[in-house]
């Protein structure tokens, strides 16, 4: 699904707006391979990126140049048309001296002022290449005002949101078919992401566990493990599936299989008034910590209390999702980000049982001009199978 050209534009002025109250000449950015960061050259140019690291230089007043890893990148972009100049890394450099032709680059154009943004999503080697080339030209980290900018999603973001977490739930709700005493958990998730693939899923995440400590175990360790349901197992399993696009969803949910789960409920009745009295601050003017601590405030009054008595290091709720599984903000005690209109807020917090296993539900929210829309559509509850 390609982008629009005239999206793709409305999100460079922003950019180019902020460049140009930081005094810069020219931002350089990038993604790598990790999950959780590389939504950035596809915010900025539709690139869909899985496996290289590879970067992108704006000009305040100039080209957009991308740098690919190699010849299959250049075709790749060239194809795309979102820049005005592709050019490759030396084949040489690429593995110990990403950031050196990058730096040369902006010595050639003449650029004594850059910006760098998304630093946390490219590899040392290429910091450590392109500030050793870069000798001589003033640097500012810019990641913070990107990240402000992405956070505020546009009417097509939001559309794009609306229909991962839709599909998100349409796999949910056929996985709900498949678990059952006699079946085996990774078989089960196998028959759930065939149908979510053939549904329109782009991307798919899975996390997910039978017994005490549910929804932490990756896909690999859920196979190794190759439990068979029976009756009276709890399940968890948390889902991050994105739709065409590229706009990702959280689901998590507990499930029952054959049995009540009564400390499990209690527990989701807790959380659910948790996330009703955070709902009730989500408008803009408040901040990312007021919501953090409406939910606090809220769980200090439950049996599950002790986990969030006032603590030094506060317990992170949540996060906004886009582009990538994880963006800002972190929704933490503290956070003094200002809530705004287009922002995306997964608000997951957790209380623990007496025997240690962790409990969370995700419902996911979107700031609107007034107040907030909860996005999410399925029940807050433990769904017994």
């Amino acid at each position: 699904m390609k982008t629009p050209g005239e999206e793709l534009a409305f999100r460079l002025a922003k950019v180019r707006r902020a460049m140009e109250e930081a005094g810069v000449e020219a931002l350089v950015t990038g993604s790598s391979a990790q999950y959780d960061h590389r939504g950035m050259l596809r915010y900025l140019t539709d690139y869909y990126i899985s496996v290289f690291e590879e970067f992108l230089v704006i000009h305040t007043d100039g080209p957009v140049v991308f740098f690919a890893h190699d010849a299959s990148g250049v075709s790749y972009m060239e194809e795309l048309g979102a820049v005005d100049e592709v050019r490759p890394i030396p084949g040489e450099e690429y593995t110990v001296r990403p950031g050196k032709c990058v730096a040369e680059y902006l010595k050639e154009r003449r650029i004594s002022h850059v910006g760098l943004a998304g630093l946390s999503g490219l590899s040392a080697a290429f910091y450590r290449s392109f500030t050793e080339a870069a000798e001589g030209l003033l640097q500012r980290d810019m990641t913070r005002e990107l990240w402000q900018i992405r956070m505020r999603k546009s009417p097509y973001e939001m559309a794009l949101s609306r229909e991962a977490i839709r599909l998100n739930e349409e796999v949910f709700r056929y996985y709900l078919t498949q678990v059952a005493a006699g079946k085996t958990e990774y078989e089960a998730i196998q028959r759930a992401a065939a149908y979510g693939w053939e549904a329109g899923c782009e991307d798919q995440y899975w996390l997910a566990d039978t017994g005490k400590g549910t929804l932490c175990r990756p896909l690999p360790l859920v196979r190794e493990k190759g439990r068979i349901w029976q009756v009276g197992d709890m399940h968890g399993v948390v889902m991050e599936h994105s739709a065409a696009g590229g706009h990702y969803s959280e689901l998590s949910r507990h499930l029952s299989i054959g049995r009540e789960a009564p400390a499990f409920t209690a527990a989701y009745e807790a959380l659910a008034q948790a996330q009703e009295e955070a709902f009730a601050v989500m408008r803009p003017g408040n901040t990312v910590g007021q919501v953090a601590e409406a939910v606090e405030t809220s769980l200090r009054k439950t049996v599950f209390g002790a986990r969030y008595a006032k603590r030094a290091a506060p317990l992170s709720m949540g996060h906004g999702q886009g582009l990538d599984v994880w963006e800002y903000p972190r929704i933490i005690r503290g956070d003094e980000t200002l809530l705004a209109s287009g922002m995306r807020l997964n608000l997951h917090p957790s209380v623990e049982l007496p025997d240690g296993t962790s409990v969370s539900f995700c419902d996911l929210y979107g700031i609107t001009e007034k107040s907030a829309e909860k996005l999410s559509s399925l029940e807050d509850r433990v769904y017994r199978v």
